[in-house]
């Protein structure tokens, strides 16, 4: 059986994720630039992730899982 295609994942919690404008810019009320340009496949915001600059949304990787 051949492995599956590589899909985009939310790193925080491992659900899909798209290259796709927020459905609502009022939940990136975040430490970070617009236009946030990747989201949750439902178009929600990407999980939020803390780092030594304060919360960010997460930046998507790759997974062959999905």
């Amino acid at each position: 059986m051949k492995g599956r295609l590589a899909a985009l994942i939310c790193p925080e919690c491992r659900g899909l994720a798209v290259r796709k404008p927020p459905r609502s810019l009022t939940a990136y009320a975040t430490h970070e630039p617009l236009p946030v340009e990747y989201t949750h496949a439902d178009g929600k915001p990407l999980c939020l992730t803390g780092g030594p600059s304060g919360h960010r949304r997460a930046t998507p990787i790759l997974s062959r899982s999905h």
